[in-house]
């Protein structure tokens, strides 16, 4: 999809954990969570095709332009996914300082 990618800052008082995720983001707690590893949620939109034209070739820089910076900025990197279908996914990892934080976008799977 093209939804929006957003800044993600865990700023809730307590030790950040997908359980706290769901609850501070509204989820049911049976909300099913997959993980994955930073390269292989950035796989399908980092790689280039014969076929792209100009508007899918700046696309595919940009978004490794992302992954670099999250790759260069954070350790610790997680993926999570939340829900199925309709899929909210956090990529957080954590700052010098010991801070969780990253991104979170939407992703729908048929």
């Amino acid at each position: 999809t093209d939804a929006p990618v957003e800044v993600f800052v865990w700023h809730e008082g307590v030790p950040f954990s997908i359980e706290e995720l769901l609850v501070h983001c509204g989820y049911d707690p049976d909300t099913s969570v997959e993980t994955t590893d930073l390269d292989s949620f950035f796989r399908p939109v980092t790689t280039l095709h014969e076929w792209h034209g100009p508007e899918e070739q700046e696309r595919v820089k940009r978004f490794s332009a992302l992954r670099d910076l999250l790759q260069a900025e954070l350790s610790d990197i997680e993926v999570y996914r939340v829900g199925a279908i309709t899929i909210d996914v956090y990529v957080v990892g954590r700052d010098w300082y010991g801070n969780h934080l990253g991104i979170a976008t939407h992703v729908v799977e048929t």
